[in-house]
């Protein structure tokens, strides 16, 4: 179980009074249909969903377990986050995302699946994600993808924690 420092949770505290039961303020960016973007809405869930197993097991609690090994499951936000932010990026740099859906050769998973690992990985700077992938280097794809991703998204300064049975996603 994860132990929760008091001065986090009552920073957290205020950060939801302030921000909202998330603990982020929401995007400035308004919602973008997912059919401007170069995923359906139905691709774009498939691509959030492999996000959240990507964040879950890419992260540890302060005990330095993952928390997809803590046995809770994630506040429906987190997921609402990442598919927001997934889709922003995929209309802002639609042109990049077609060109990697065009070069994906994954024989295990699909397209989706595993842009949703990638975005995450390469957000969060773990070492590897797209930069790292094959069939993006030519061109220098991946490079540029890896660019995008770190200048749009957050994640990277975002902290998971687990609260009341469900694990929570802090935008600092």
């Amino acid at each position: 179980m994860s132990h929760i420092n008091p001065a986090a949770a009552a920073a957290r505290e205020h950060a939801r009074e302030a921000n909202g039961q998330f603990g982020c303020q929401q995007h400035s960016t308004p919602d973008v249909a997912p059919a401007e973007g170069p995923l359906t809405a139905g691709e774009l869930d498939l691509a959030a969903d492999h996000a959240e197993q990507a964040l879950l097991w890419s992260s540890v609690d302060e005990d330095g377990v993952p928390f997809d090994q803590l046995g809770y499951d994630p506040a429906p936000q987190v997921r609402e986050y990442l598919r927001t932010e997934l889709s922003d990026f995929c209309v802002k740099h639609a042109d990049l995302v077609r060109e990697a859906r065009e070069r994906s050769n994954f024989s295990d998973s699909s397209f989706e699946e595993q842009f949703g690992h990638d975005y995450v990985l390469t957000a969060m700077r773990h070492g590897a994600g797209f930069w790292d992938r094959e069939s993006l280097k030519q061109g220098g794809l991946g490079v540029r993808l890896t660019e995008a991703v770190q200048q749009h998204s957050r994640l990277e300064y975002a902290d998971l924690y687990e609260e009341d049975g469900e694990i929570l996603l802090d935008r600092n």
